[in-house]
């Protein structure tokens, strides 16, 4: 590990302003206030982990090689940002200094461990590779649900459609 490493390209092109996230969660939590009931931080985080686990079952459905709309990882996307601002607002987090501060964390430990900062080129290589198209009913079940299904009943479900956004 290097003592004290000198900032290089990477390092200057760090953001230098989180104002825009700061105005941003507050202009989003006085919306939220005056739209949506007050809610604990433990439903947000709990909103959190399922938005974020509709959106990853997106990317496992691209990864088995079916279609999945660009605008379905727009929209999942959206939800896991709203479900953080919510979530942060909850527990009062200044998202904008808690994200500088990590951003510079990260730069500090890259810079003391450049192969951190470079990608095992054999790792790169291989999640780079497609995997087959899988081949039979969408039905086929992985895991505990059957592949498709759970997220088409979760997004008709009551209860994903009565969030507090």
């Amino acid at each position: 590990m290097t003592a004290n490493p000198r900032p290089d390209r990477a390092s200057r092109v760090l953001p230098a302003d989180y104002d825009g996230l700061r105005t941003l969660q507050a202009e989003f939590d006085r919306y939220q206030r005056a739209a949506f009931p007050t809610r604990s931080s433990r439903f947000f985080a709990l909103e959190l982990a399922g938005e974020t686990g509709e959106l990853a079952n997106l990317e496992k459905k691209r990864w088995k090689g079916r279609e999945v709309d660009a605008a379905d990882f727009e929209d999942e996307a959206a939800d896991v940002c709203i479900a953080l601002l919510n979530f942060v607002n909850s527990r009062k987090i200044d998202l904008a200094r808690a994200v500088r501060r990590k951003m510079r964390k990260i730069d500090r430990i890259r810079l003391a461990r450049p192969e951190s900062a470079s990608p095992d080129p054999a790792a790169a290589e291989a999640e780079a590779v497609e995997p087959p198209v899988a081949r039979g009913s969408d039905a086929v079940r992985t895991g505990s649900t059957a592949t498709g299904s759970a997220s088409a009943e979760a997004a008709q479900s009551p209860a994903t459609t009565d969030r507090r956004r």
